[in-house]
């Protein structure tokens, strides 16, 4: 956390809290961490005026609410938004269809919406990989393994 100011984190899962409140109390002042559901919290408000603020959205989306992230922030009401960027992590599916071209076998909704406010641009891709949960813990483990790949968006003027 050494280039930050500030973090905020926004988990759902007890389980993940603990650990975070380690870091934490490693960065006194530095890391928020909210127990919650993202698709509640209203990030201007935990933001406030961003000013000049180099804001960046950077979350590891959990496959079933990550599409519905996007979309929430790339229609913000007043546009252009009050964050720099967004890196996000989805499966690989769905970050092909965010970076698709027109003409392309993905290309759909989710390509026009990404590209008409933001350039989309994918970064690598993430190898499927067995979980390795701890005594049998299914914690963020699918039932098969899924590439996935990081997506960075950058605001469109």
């Amino acid at each position: 956390m050494n280039g930050a100011y500030r973090v905020v984190a926004v988990e759902m899962d007890e389980r993940c809290i603990e650990a975070q409140k380690q870091i934490q109390a490693a960065y006194p002042g530095r890391l928020e961490v909210i127990h919650g559901d993202a698709m509640q919290v209203d990030e201007r408000e935990l933001i406030g005026d961003p000013g000049d603020k180099d804001i960046r959205i950077v979350a590891n989306l959990p496959y079933n609410v990550g599409t519905a992230l996007l979309i929430k922030w790339l229609t913000a009401e007043n546009w252009l938004p009050w964050y720099k960027s967004l890196t996000l992590m989805f499966q690989k599916e769905v970050g092909d269809r965010i970076v698709a071209q027109l003409g392309s076998k993905a290309y759909g909704r989710l390509s026009v919406l990404a590209q008409y406010r933001a350039e989309a641009r994918k970064l690598f891709d993430v190898p499927a990989r067995p979980c390795a949960a701890a005594q049998g813990d299914k914690l963020h483990c699918p039932d098969h393994p899924m590439k996935r790949n990081p997506i960075r968006q950058t605001k469109r003027s």
